[in-house]
């Protein structure tokens, strides 16, 4: 078994009709496409609930998702997400992998998502009796996440000072 590679994986950054490409004959994968570097500046203080990945593409023959993972930390991780219907044919046509709640079987930090080396793995697989060609136009990722409010501070004391003046104290409760 061949792993076929993706020509020009750039043209995943845009829609544009400009594609990244893969040629694959029957029953055969593809190399892995990774799309990273989003350039995301999730707060350090959030709490990261959910990814989804959306991803315009289209093909020539039968071609389906072979492994659809996500990068983390520059590593291939978490839940498959491959999807088992076959790619659109006659135009381009947009999927949905995750959701606002769906983690991919993995733990995130703000710092994990900021990464460049963060991102999605795709390697698609040609069920055509003959060749087939994947065509990605665009990879999108939304991050969802929660902003932490700190505690309200506790015990609370005012002390007077003068008949102009008070002097207050607290217990400061918030983790910054």
């Amino acid at each position: 078994e061949q792993a076929y590679m993706w020509a020009n994986p750039q043209n995943a950054a845009s829609s544009d009709n400009l594609y990244a490409q893969a040629s694959i004959v029957w029953d055969d994968n593809s190399d892995r496409l990774a799309a990273t570097n989003f350039g995301f500046n999730i707060p350090q203080t959030a709490t990261i609930d959910g990814i989804r990945v959306d991803i315009e593409k289209k093909a020539t023959g039968l071609i389906y998702d072979w492994y659809l993972k996500i990068i983390k930390n520059g590593v291939v991780t978490g839940t498959n997400h491959a999807l088992t219907s076959l790619w659109p044919t006659t135009s381009d046509g947009w999927k949905v992998y995750g959701s606002p709640t769906d983690l991919w079987g993995t733990m995130w930090t703000p710092t994990d998502i900021n990464a460049n080396n963060f991102g999605v793995s795709i390697n698609v697989v040609s069920g055509d009796q003959s060749s087939g060609i994947a065509y990605i136009d665009q990879i999108k990722i939304s991050v969802y996440y929660t902003m932490n409010t700190p505690s309200a501070p506790s015990n609370l004391v005012a002390s007077t000072v003068s008949t102009s003046q008070i002097n207050l104290a607290w217990n400061d409760n918030s983790n910054d």
